[in-house]
């Protein structure tokens, strides 16, 4: 039986991908179960606004010392990088805090230019000054710039821990995770193959591919991801049709005509009205597919898997969809695979499936806008327009994502600790501003004013959703899906 296979939709669970067949082997710790997601743009999520005090400073240090010491013991038997930069894996948030003393001239509480740039050579261990990103450019201001979350123009210590703690320190521990986007049935010669798409693109040549990388390359986890959707979904074309709930169920914006709601057709779009019941949603129509516990929603089945492989059902809740691996397209909901990810100390994504253009693209940005380091590999990927594609590795492009072919990632996977970490601050910066650029599906809501003054919905706090009315198989009270854990 593949994964995903089931003759009846997972029970709901709270901010817990489960399933008839419990595949997850890992289990959140008691801080990562039921907790929302954090807040994107946010490096500073553990300061406050003049800095922490001392007794929170000392509380965030002794959890990321702990955390360090986990993350070097599970990446202990596979690094295969063991060079001089293998000693700065001990170093955790006490020792971090004291190298910073040092280089504090004056005890002012931030490092300038100089003194940052001190500090981090003597971290390193090299000249930060002359090391380049992944289009040749210097890479010193980026990386200050990604560290200073203030744009303060200095680096505080409560910056430099939280940069730590995101992806400063794992670039330096690589823990490779691979992660398959909706290879399903329905995609592959189901109601929505990605072969009667404009691109023309052959599924089918993607699974061998997959399964080769999977056989011959060291995996510290693989992460499956399933489009899991009820019957009626706004996403469907058929539920527009004459015997569809329509705008009864999915309400339109004001700004969406309403005859156009009529019977549209097969990729056509609306706008529709956002769960948060205030913004406007654009929506591409697609044909019904991957109904849960559905044929059409189960993995090819020549597609290996294995038992313990982390599976994300994503796209459960009728109102919204779904094309990344982590959020709903308006980013009111996360799946459980940020919470898995981080539970596994994984910082090297390798993302494949389909479509390349719409989910592995999404799932791709959110990974690198996360501070994961992440590669597309486009020879396991197919997608549905040329034009999309295009656009698609463009934005890859300027988000600091790799796209590599299969026979090129052993070479990456030999890429130096150093290389990546002096790439970290790049990615992590370019992604945030090109998917903030991207809208529409997958991507920010457009920014709503506030007191405050302007900012994006997600950044001020997205409306909690409310429970399903969906009782469960066993008629207990309706609770949240995966991927409806509040943002």
């Amino acid at each position: 039986m593949g994964c995903g296979s089931s003759t009846a939709a997972p029970r709901r669970g709270d901010f817990d991908d489960t399933s008839p067949k419990k595949v997850v082997s890992i289990v959140p710790s008691p801080s990562e179960e039921k907790t929302p997601a954090k807040k994107q743009g946010n490096l500073k999520e553990f300061n406050l606004e003049n800095g922490m005090k001392t007794e929170k400073r000392l509380r965030f240090a002794t959890e990321h010392a702990d955390n360090s010491r986990q993350a070097v013991a599970a990446d202990a038997s596979t690094s295969k990088d063991k060079s001089a930069l293998a000693s700065l894996a001990a170093i955790d948030a006490d020792r971090l805090a004291d190298e910073f003393s040092k280089h504090d001239a004056g005890a002012k509480g931030t490092l300038t230019r100089s003194e940052i740039t001190a500090l981090l050579e003597k971290l390193v261990g090299g000249d930060i000054s002359t090391a380049v990103d992944i289009n040749g450019e210097p890479v010193l201001d980026s990386l200050i710039q990604a560290l200073d979350a203030d744009n303060s123009g200095e680096v505080d210590l409560d910056e430099l821990l939280a940069a730590w703690r995101a992806w400063f320190g794992q670039a330096l521990n690589p823990v490779r995770c691979l992660l398959i986007i909706d290879v399903q049935n329905d995609f592959i010669s189901g109601t929505l193959r990605i072969d009667k798409c404009p691109a023309q693109q052959d599924p089918t040549k993607i699974v061998p591919v997959i399964n080769r990388m999977r056989k011959d390359l060291q995996w510290d986890a693989v992460a499956v991801s399933l489009d899991w959707h009820p019957h009626e979904h706004c996403s469907f074309a058929e539920c527009f049709g004459e015997e569809g709930p329509g705008p009864a169920s999915f309400p339109l914006h004001a700004d969406q005509p309403p005859e156009e709601a009529v019977s549209p057709p097969v990729f056509s779009s609306l706008t529709l009205l956002s769960p948060d019941g205030v913004s406007p949603m654009s929506q591409i129509l697609w044909p019904r597919h991957c109904v849960q516990g559905s044929w059409g929603a189960e993995c090819h089945p020549d597609l290996v898997t294995d038992e313990k492989d982390v599976i994300i059902y994503k796209g459960t809740n009728a109102e919204v969809d779904s094309y990344s691996a982590f959020y709903d397209n308006q980013k009111l909901n996360q799946t459980a695979l940020l919470a898995r990810l981080r539970s596994l100390h994984v910082t090297h994504l390798f993302v494949t499936g389909l479509a390349l253009d719409v989910c592995v693209a999404f799932s791709a940005l959110h990974a690198a806008e996360e501070g994961f380091v992440v590669t597309v590999v486009v020879d396991a990927c197919a997608g549905v327009s040329e034009e999309g594609i295009a656009e698609k590795r463009e934005a890859f492009h300027r988000a600091g994502i790799t796209v590599a072919t299969s026979e090129e990632l052993p070479a990456i996977f030999a890429k130096s600790s150093l290389d990546e970490l002096t790439q970290a601050a790049v990615r992590v910066r370019r992604a945030k501003e090109v998917e903030a650029t991207m809208g529409g599906a997958g991507g920010h809501r457009a920014p709503v004013a506030s007191e405050a003054g302007s900012k994006t919905a997600h950044a001020g706090g997205a409306p909690e959703m409310p429970a399903s009315s969906e009782e469960g198989a066993d008629g207990s009270p309706p609770v949240l899906a995966a991927d409806e854990a509040p943002v």
